[in-house]
């Protein structure tokens, strides 16, 4: 009885087993999302190129985008918190430093969409620019951390 329950503790500490349920989640979500998807009928003569250049500039498609991408990072925070305090989730526990970082660089992504969602009315080009700059915005960030010698250990962890 004591090697299955140390058996059943080696199952429940293995980090594969996140993996594993955040892809099965993904896969849910995204197979629900693509079910949705239709083809508006007065697209018929227009390729999807001409489409995207219609509507890339309206400031509603703009938003819904951002709030798509909000949604995204929230449940990127969700999932992070839920890994972060249950040590046996993870190879090492993380210290408080580490959880606030990281729950810093989840949040990050949140104040630079809802900025361009700010900019959509206005200039939408600077909307669009600040969605798509966002990966270097974030790799910037981390580099920056990483050469603060206050959060130089902590910043190492995220690539």
């Amino acid at each position: 009885m004591n090697e299955r329950s140390a058996e059943a503790r080696d199952r429940q500490a293995d980090p594969d087993r996140v993996k594993a349920f955040t892809d099965g989640v993904f896969a849910i979500i995204i197979t629900i999302l693509v079910l949705e998807i239709g083809v508006p009928s007065d697209l018929s003569d227009q390729s999807l190129r001409e489409a995207l250049d219609e509507y890339h500039d309206q400031a509603i498609a703009l938003h819904i985008y951002g709030i798509v991408l909000i949604a995204v990072s929230v449940a990127r925070i969700v999932f992070y918190r839920h890994v972060a305090v249950r040590p046996q989730l993870l190879w090492e526990p993380l210290s408080d430093k580490a959880r606030r970082l990281g729950l810093l660089l989840s949040a990050f992504p949140i104040v630079v969409y809802l900025i361009a969602m700010l900019l959509a009315p206005v200039p939408p080009t600077a909307s669009l620019v600040l969605y798509f700059a966002l990966p270097l915005l974030y790799f910037v960030l981390v580099t920056v951390l990483r050469d603060r010698p206050a959060t130089e250990e902590e910043a190492e962890s995220y690539s």
